[in-house]
């Protein structure tokens, strides 16, 4: 999935918009193919979204553990990534306290469901 909804467009406004005078001057009077430029648009759109830490399009996130097939087919071509859960420490939800989930994959679109897992103190020391 990508930002550029329309290839064709995204592809004649780069062309007339920032190469219109390029190819005589940097490719010796060639102009680079429309699957070059596309496949360096899609370049460019992964450097951004690295380089600000986010992605550009919305991305189902699953637990540690890998989504099952229907899970896959229920979202369809989204992209989707593997993110585990969190460690706390023990008193970060105190009684008078909130407690505060920095998400590693920004910025948050929807919550489907959240599972807080306490620690098991019975039979520990």
């Amino acid at each position: 999935m990508t930002i550029f909804t329309d290839k064709p467009t995204a592809l004649q406004i780069l062309k007339d918009d920032h190469l219109a005078l390029m190819p005589s001057s940097y490719f010796g009077g060639k102009t680079p193919s429309d699957d070059t430029l596309w496949r360096r648009l899609m370049a460019a759109e992964v450097e951004v979204a690295r380089k600000l830490g986010v992605p550009l399009s919305p991305v189902e996130v699953f637990p540690s553990v890998p989504p099952t097939a229907d899970e896959l087919a229920a979202i369809g071509t989204t992209p989707w990534i593997v993110e585990p859960g969190y460690d706390m420490p023990g008193d970060f939800f105190g009684v008078y306290g909130w407690g505060l989930v920095k998400l590693a994959t920004k910025p948050l679109i929807a919550v489907e469901a959240v599972k807080f897992v306490l620690p098991c103190t019975i039979g520990t020391v």
